[in-house]
């Protein structure tokens, strides 16, 4: 019998890794936590590597929800952006495109999803990152708090990338 998720467990810690590796990492075989010469879920970084020829592709993948949506600084859309070109950035790699997707609550107002995207999309713009798709779900009202965001970010770089967190 497992135990019960809590807010810690997705706080980045010591909880979330054991929670990562107990129910993900160990239902993969090694040889399929990395592909083509990278790495994957073999480390527990912020990102992932593959190997193109004398680069290697960095992608890195993070969801974001907050409470406040927006925030002295900025809003949820800002932060999303920044934080998965940030991974790419980290793991020594170039950003140059981006993907979004949108969970929204039900009857959230138009003119927030708006202003979420408009951060968004103003940070990639003001970081030369193109964005090149994503995804848009409603949910009914109720499952969700309000609108969760899940960026992807891609980058590239010629050097080996920085990697760090190994896997037990």
């Amino acid at each position: 019998m497992m135990g019960t998720i809590t807010t810690v467990h997705g706080a980045g810690g010591k909880e979330m890794q054991e929670l990562i590796k107990r129910l993900v990492i160990s239902k993969v075989p090694l040889k399929l936590r990395s592909a083509l010469g990278g790495v994957g879920t073999d480390v527990l970084d912020d990102g992932a590597t593959i190997k193109l020829g004398n680069n290697y592709l960095v992608v890195a993948t993070d969801s974001f929800t907050v409470n406040p949506i927006k925030f002295p600084g900025g809003d949820m859309g800002h932060l999303a952006a920044c934080g998965v070109i940030n991974d790419v950035v980290m793991m020594g790699a170039k950003p140059f495109a981006a993907l979004d997707t949108l969970v929204i609550e039900e009857g959230v107002e138009e003119d927030l999803i708006d202003e979420l995207i408009n951060s968004f999309v103003n940070v990639l713009v003001s970081n030369d990152v193109a964005l090149i798709g994503g995804d848009l779900k409603v949910m009914p009202k109720g499952s969700i708090d309000k609108v969760v965001i899940t960026a992807t970010c891609l980058g590239l770089t010629s050097k080996e990338p920085v990697v760090d967190r190994l896997v037990e």
